[in-house]
């Protein structure tokens, strides 16, 4: 079974051999958009280019404005304004702080009854530490209970006898 190649296909070896990419010229190329060339920015005729030198655009006049000179005009009229205003703003911030503090100690105060509480759903009595157990109020009253109870059954199991 040896394959032997016609006549008209060695013409195409042939003409392969003097044009090796004739046959990728068939094939169609999908190319993905990312590698698409973007399209020419079209500029306006009116936009004027920029100068050679662009410190003509930094210009900004070191003046103040209305609103800073009319306070600095009132502080300096009334030095006693300066001072309340520093005082007031130092009793705002010493109060703030304060709030704060005791906003913290609270949030703290209430993980620790939430832990505790976790504790005593897991463990009735326990504290969380290697300590002995605690009583608990609900454990205190339950003896008494259950001796009555365990009176009651013994008493009924001896009218069955």
């Amino acid at each position: 079974m040896d394959f032997k190649p016609s006549a008209g296909s060695s013409q195409q070896q042939k003409n392969n051999s003097h044009h090796p990419y004739e046959l990728l010229n068939n094939i169609p190329l999908i190319k993905a958009p990312g590698t698409w060339l973007p399209k020419p920015i079209v500029l306006p005729a009116d936009l004027h280019p920029m100068p050679d030198d662009i410190t003509a655009y930094f210009v900004y006049p070191y003046t103040l404005e209305s609103s800073s000179l009319n306070y600095l005009s009132n502080l300096k009229t009334n030095a006693q304004n300066l001072k309340t205003q520093y005082q007031s703003a130092n009793d705002y911030l010493s109060k703030r702080e304060q709030l704060k503090l005791i906003e913290k100690q609270e949030i703290q105060h209430q993980l620790r009854l939430n832990k505790l509480q976790t504790l005593h759903r897991l463990a009735p009595g326990w504290n969380g530490q290697m300590d002995s157990i605690v009583s608990s109020s609900s454990s205190s009253t339950s003896p008494t209970a259950n001796s009555n109870s365990n009176h009651q059954s013994n008493h009924q199991s001896s009218d069955l006898i």
